[in-house]
């Protein structure tokens, strides 16, 4: 009997703590920056991964290819940038907000350029924090995903 309690005991802790493999980070690519270029999707990570660029019908079968290139589960949850050019901004946030779930915090910008060639030439850290003393500096406005899905 004491095992038993002993072998349900230890398979709750495993279960309520979320130690089973969907919480193995590592498996994970997560988003640092995003850039939208009519059906081209290009992604920086905050880890290693190299920037990875797809193009596709839609963002769901982008995202879809972009995980097979580069092996991982890809997270949008924590993005902290996303540049949209070239494709219809409104549905593609609404898209975004609804299925990825990004931050409220994460930043939207419509740019004239191609976003992919932003995100694969600068360091994603530095575009983020360019953006953010943009946007304290009053050079921008605010630019959260909030905000800009209002807007309009």
């Amino acid at each position: 009997m004491r095992k038993i309690l002993f072998l349900l005991l230890i398979l709750s802790v495993i279960t309520l703590t979320s130690c089973g493999e969907q919480g193995n980070v590592s498996m994970r690519a997560y988003v640092r920056t995003a850039a939208i270029d009519g059906n081209t999707l290009t992604l920086a990570f905050f880890s290693g991964e190299e920037t990875v660029s797809v193009s596709a019908e839609d963002l769901e079968k982008a995202k879809s290819k972009a995980e097979i290139e580069i092996g991982k589960e890809i997270f949008v949850g924590h993005t902290e940038l996303i540049l949209l050019s070239d494709c219809d901004s409104r549905g593609v946030l609404e898209y975004i907000f609804r299925r990825w779930k990004p931050s409220p915090s994460c930043m939207v910008l419509k740019i004239n350029e191609n976003g992919g060639e932003a995100v694969r030439n600068r360091d994603p850290q530095e575009l983020s924090g360019a953006v953010k003393v943009a946007v304290e500096q009053g050079k921008l406005p605010e630019c959260d995903i909030i905000n800009v899905l209002s807007e309009n």
